[in-house]
């Protein structure tokens, strides 16, 4: 049926609605007063039964066909009756009255099916299916209300699968198809919001077999083909965006590198400077420093050593954790960068997209483990300095304190070399915390 005649048949069924409802409720209308239930409350075979006792087979009669019968009027139940001695003209009456009740069950499905059409023609599939349902529950074998109800649910399911949706998927293209869209809605809907899925050969097929003509299957080809390049599109876009992450981490390195020969050329200068500043001021401290002033600048130079070390100790433990840690969190990026490639490789269908992705992989890797490579022996070079310039420093220290020779200004001379240490050591730390972080 066209769409034209669906909608000329809903306004003639909308029309007709108020009457059909008043044909089908005016029996109800008649016996909802209390006198009327009373009067025609159906006879029950015990009570037909106890009747035949006390009235005439006439009165008998006259009393079903008046209040109807509470049993359905089997040939079980006729031979039972007949077995009872109730006469035939009682038994006529109660089957008038089976097909009495027949013929009000076949005009109340009947009213039910009439008003899910003229839901389902005003586009009211909710009501539809509702109406559908009361009617199969009135005859479950009923095959119209099987059909129409199949057909409104399909709808419904169909109308609900576009709603919110801005893209068709295959299952909504089905649905539609299922509900008996017509050939140009469905087109009108893939043109309008276009489709996520390729249309394969079986689905090609599965569509056929669901009543797609080749002018939907057309239509749906060309959706598929223009996903595919967008879904084309993305990746190249993905894998450019890798590739200038990789240069960009190159160019990072290669910073990393300069600045650390910088940090080591600065330091090989201040080391001669302060070598040769020691050697001046050496041989006098020896001359000044007295036996007992060795006794105790071995005894503090012992206790600072042994603070120097806690502390570079200290030092390494928390420059290896953190190290530790930024290498777990790049292990993890690098583990879950891997698994989003490989999930997005078996999606391609083309082996050379394939190819470029795993050689760009493995560039990314590659070029990982020689950063952390780097930044690894750069902490660890960087931690060698640092602990041959404490030990220097600290000769540097029991130096002047030989040469000075009073206690006082020994003190605050090695106080202010702990403290210069310990800047240093702070700085470097600092430094070195930057560079693991980049």
């Amino acid at each position: 049926m066209s769409p034209g005649s669906e909608a000329r048949l809903g306004r003639i069924l909308t029309l007709l609605d108020p009457i059909r409802i008043l044909l089908l409720v005016s029996p109800l209308i008649l016996t909802s007063t209390p006198q009327a239930q009373q009067d025609r409350t159906p006879v029950s075979i015990k009570v037909l039964l106890d009747l035949q006792k006390k009235i005439s087979c006439r009165q008998l009669a006259t009393t079903v066909a008046q209040r109807g019968i509470g049993f359905d009027l089997t040939e079980e139940v006729k031979e039972r009756l007949r077995k009872a001695q109730v006469c035939e003209d009682v038994i006529a009456a109660a089957g008038k009255e089976e097909e009495k009740k027949a013929r009000e069950k076949a005009a109340k499905i009947q009213g039910h099916i009439e008003l899910g059409r003229g839901h389902l023609a005003q586009q009211r599939h909710n009501e539809a299916v509702a109406e559908f349902e009361k009617a199969r529950a009135l005859d479950p074998a009923n095959e119209e209300a099987k059909t129409l109800l199949e057909r409104a649910e399909h709808i419904s399911r169909a109308e609900a699968s576009l709603e919110g949706v801005k893209t068709l998927s295959l299952d909504a293209v089905e649905q539609m198809l299922l509900a008996g869209f017509s050939s140009q809605r469905i087109i009108n809907l893939i043109e309008e919001r276009g489709t996520n899925f390729e249309v394969s050969a079986d689905a090609r097929k599965l569509l056929r077999l669901r009543g797609a003509d080749e002018q939907v299957l057309e239509v749906l080809g060309k959706k598929g083909e223009e996903y595919a390049l967008r879904k084309l599109a993305d990746e190249e876009r993905k894998a450019e965006e890798m590739s200038q992450r990789a240069r960009l981490l190159i160019d990072q390195a290669e910073e990393l590198l300069r600045q650390a020969e910088r940090d080591k050329t600065r330091a090989a200068a201040e080391k001669r400077r302060l070598e040769r500043k020691l050697a001046v001021r050496a041989e006098e401290e020896r001359r000044r420093k007295t036996e007992e002033k060795k006794r105790m600048e071995e005894l503090a130079r012992l206790e600072d050593k042994r603070k120097q070390e806690e502390e570079r100790r200290k030092a390494e433990e928390l420059a290896r954790a953190k190290a530790e840690e930024e290498r777990r969190r790049l292990e993890e990026l690098a583990r879950l960068e891997e698994k989003r490639k490989e999930e997005e490789e078996k999606k391609r269908s083309e082996e050379e997209r394939r190819e470029t992705q795993e050689f760009a992989r493995k560039r990314a890797e590659e070029e990982k483990k020689r950063l952390e490579e780097l930044a690894r022996l750069e902490v660890k070079k960087k931690q060698e300095e640092e602990t041959k310039q404490l030990a220097e420093e600290q000769r540097r220290l029991e130096e002047r304190q030989k040469r000075e020779g009073e206690g006082k200004r020994l003190e605050e001379e090695r106080r202010k070399a702990e403290e210069l240490a310990r800047a240093k050591a702070e700085e470097e730390r600092r430094r070195l915390e930057e560079l693991a972080r980049l």
